[in-house]
């Protein structure tokens, strides 16, 4: 059976782009447009938004304007930390991103967020809002100095030792969407070489 187009599925589509790369080529950026401009989601930068460390997603996510309670049914903020930046496309002021951080988790379907929505965003099938996006701001996490020994490799403080080269642990990166018709679970770490 093939999966039925939706704004639901691009959503999930291009929340796995923007969390899965923190760095975005201009064939990325096209087709992270394409599907904005194909399912008119609400409007983002897809060369900023999302620029989080150990960012995560959900593409159900709804919010009432003047509210600060954040809820998906499909249960995605077991994962969030009290703190952590949130972007939430179409909850701002005239439907922009409304970017705040977590203040609390009520339960894994519902977060408290600092700042009240402007615009609300009901998340359906063919909705162009319910994308969310949250994780540290850049810089906010140290490199981790604990690491499992592996093969032509060493951890060493803040960072990991391989072939005489010290690379810092971008963390891991997971988005789980699903939905009758769409189900994805992406797991990314990253090293990357310090100059």
């Amino acid at each position: 059976m093939t999966p039925r187009p939706s704004a639901l599925n691009a959503r999930a589509r291009l929340a796995s782009i923007l969390t899965g790369q923190r760095v975005r080529d201009a064939a990325t950026l096209a087709a992270c447009q394409d599907l904005i401009d194909t399912w008119t989601l609400a409007a983002l930068d897809p060369a900023t938004f999302g620029l989080l460390v150990n960012a995560q997603a959900a593409c159900r996510a709804s919010i009432t304007a003047s509210a600060n309670v954040l809820t998906d049914p499909e249960l995605p903020f077991s994962l969030c930390r009290v703190g952590q930046s949130i972007q939430v496309p179409g909850a701002g002021a005239a439907g922009a991103v409304l970017s705040t951080t977590i203040e609390a988790i009520t339960d894994a379907g519902s977060i408290t967020l600092a700042d009240a929505a402007s615009t609300t965003v009901a998340a359906t099938l063919t909705s162009a809002g319910g994308l969310a996006v949250w994780g540290d701001a850049p810089g906010a996490l140290t490199s981790p100095t604990a690491l499992p020994q592996t093969d032509g490799g060493s951890v060493q403080p803040g960072g990991f030792l391989f072939n005489g080269t010290v690379y810092d642990v971008v963390p891991l990166t997971v988005l789980v969407c699903n939905e009758a018709d769409v189900q994805s679970t992406r797991v990314v770490l990253t090293l990357v070489a310090r100059p």
